[in-house]
Formats: structure tokens, sequence, C-alpha cells
């Protein structure tokens, strides 16, 4: 008897199973970004052009479709930086905030009536969007951002809205040489 208590006890209250994770009191975690414009296409360059004006002065960044490559406009002999290339790619092809704002239509208030940057990308598709960045959000976790993608006030991300803020030599690859392959 005390064998067959101890096997159900056993079974009641397994001690190698996992606990189940699955709790109806769990919160449930929601993806809360907003999407403004999507033109990403897996594996396929979607950005022709990406026009940045900010405090550095303007320059312009291409996409050679021979090439396939990313270049400064002038400087088509100079490569760019892969991880810059790739974030300009994703940053453009993919508008993507972390929130809306209730703006009253002030701009003032979030320094987009003198914005920081004015980013004008075009696509192989021609048409055209344009991002304006202003200032960086009080606990800067992101920047606040208009675009003619959607109307309203939105933060995006640091890492999406930063590149924008840069001088165009940010973009240049500084790789001096390839390490050799082992033999």
């Amino acid at each position: 008897i005390l064998l067959i208590a101890g096997i159900v006890l056993l079974i009641i209250f397994d001690p190698f199973s996992k606990p189940d994770t699955n709790t109806p009191n769990d919160p449930v975690v929601e993806d809360t970004t907003i999407t403004l414009m999507d033109k990403s296409k897996k594996n396929t360059v979607v950005v022709q052009k990406v026009d940045i004006e900010n405090q550095s002065g303007k320059y312009s960044i291409l996409y050679n479709d021979d090439e396939g490559i990313f270049y400064i406009d002038g400087y088509d002999d100079i490569l760019l930086s892969t991880d810059m290339s790739n974030l300009l790619q994703e940053y453009t092809s993919k508008l993507i905030a972390i929130d809306k704002v209730d703006s009253n239509n002030n701009l003032k208030d979030f320094g987009l009536d003198n914005p920081t940057s004015t980013v004008t990308i075009t696509f192989t598709d021609k048409s055209v969007t344009t991002i304006q960045v202003g200032n960086v959000t009080p606990d800067e976790s992101g920047y606040y951002v208009t675009t003619d993608a959607a109307d309203g006030v939105y933060i995006f991300e640091s890492d999406a809205a930063l590149p924008f803020t840069y001088n165009k030599t940010a973009f240049v690859d500084i790789t001096l040489i390839s390490a050799p392959t082992v033999k």
C-alpha cells in the first residue's frame, strides 16, 4: 500500500517535469512598434538614393546596381562600410516607430521646426519618402521624427535615426587590410 501511495504521489508531484510556462496569469508581450512604411524585400535592395542634410552639410548616398554597393556621391572610389550600408538599407526601406506622440501640431516642442536632419529616400520603384529627425527624447531612447509616409510625430529608436545625423565620413569603410586566410 505504501508503494502504491508513493507512486501516486510521484505521478501527481513529478519533480522531474518541467513547469507549465503557459499559465493564464503570465503577461503577454505584444509588439508595440508602428510600421509607417515597408518597402523591404528579402535579399533585394530597394533603396536607390538617400539624400541627407544635417549639421555637417548635404550629401547623397547612392546604390550602384552594377557593382551591388552603396557609395557617397562624388566619392565613387571610396568603399562604404558594410555595416553602415546594411543599416542604411534597413532603416530606409522600412520605417518603424516605437511610439506616436500627441503633438498638437506644435513641431517646435520636438525640434521638428528646425530638424537636426532631413532625409529624402528614393526607391528603385521611383517613389520618394522624406524623414525629418528632431530632438532626442527626454529618456534618450529615441528621436522625434516626422515623415510624409504617415501623419503625426513619432519616436524612432536611436539606432534607427542616429545614422541620419552622421557626417558622410561615418559611412566610409576604414578597414585598411583584410585578414589573410589561414592555410
